[in-house]
């Protein structure tokens, strides 16, 4: 694993590379508090600020579905599901006819395990964030399209 202060270095890097400081949004980071906190004091260097973290909230039940239904073709990266995105022939990619594969990290105790980790160090996250007053927790148990729109609503209630 990366240090906080070398994964923070990393972002800091890309965002002032792209000219992002003015409007980003980043997904897996940050992870921990040492990290948000190194995030804080990049903005604040810039004089910015957070508007929003999103959370989304799924019970463990459904993470171990979602992810534990995936399979991915070995040789060309595509991503089924068994229940919501499944291919035509059961087992088989699509586009090229290679028998399809569960990732070792989308194994039941590896799905656990990842679980645990991050309940460990994101509820602190989550804290941090709550006592700033920008935490928005969005309901993630239903499709792509519906929980993408919950996390747009409640980022633009957040910026009004």
């Amino acid at each position: 694993l990366v240090s906080d202060a070398e994964t923070a270095e990393v972002v800091e890097t890309f965002l002032t590379e792209q000219s992002l400081w003015d409007k980003f949004l980043l997904d897996g980071f940050p992870r921990t508090v040492p990290q948000a906190e190194m995030l804080d004091e990049m903005l604040k260097k810039r004089a910015k600020r957070i508007d929003a973290v999103v959370a989304i909230d799924l019970s463990d039940q459904n993470v171990l579905a979602r992810l534990g239904g995936r399979k991915s073709c070995p040789k060309d990266g595509s991503v089924y599901h068994e229940t919501s995105a499944p291919p035509k022939k059961t087992g088989i990619c699509d586009r090229c006819a290679t028998p399809l594969v569960v990732r070792e990290d989308d194994q039941p105790e590896k799905i656990l395990e990842r679980l645990r980790i991050y309940q460990r160090q994101t509820q602190p996250l989550l804290d941090f964030y709550g006592r700033q007053a920008v935490l928005r927790r969005v309901a993630g148990d239903a499709g792509a399209d519906e929980v993408s729109a919950r996390i747009l609503k409640a980022v633009k209630e957040a910026k009004s």
